[in-house]
């Protein structure tokens, strides 16, 4: 992959493809994890809820406080599973199968 080659390059090009794919990865992330944040702290289907950051005025406690709070833990879990993926993968690419006698 040609994004792959730029990456494995130590100059600015590869710089801006790595902020450019985290920049990606962050809005992608942000997007799937939205909706489970809502799931899990109740807040979904409620009056006033427009599934982001932004609560309005008169808001509950779990529009507030407590939908941002998991929002970015279940944040944290998924990109601790991609971490783990990207590790894993790599690790089995760059790993020579063993071959038998």
């Amino acid at each position: 992959m040609m994004l792959v080659n730029i990456l494995k390059r130590k100059d600015a090009s590869s710089v801006i493809v790595a902020i450019v794919l985290g920049t990606v990865t962050w809005q992608t992330l942000q997007s799937i994890t939205s909706d489970l944040a809502a799931t899990l702290s109740g807040v979904k289907g409620q009056e006033g809820f427009f599934g982001g950051a932004y609560a309005p005025p008169g808001a509950g406690w779990e529009q507030l406080y407590l939908y941002p709070i998991v929002w970015m833990a279940v944040q944290i879990i998924a990109l601790e599973i991609l971490a783990w993926l990207v590790v894993g993968v790599n690790m089995a690419i760059k790993t020579p199968a063993k071959k038998k006698r």
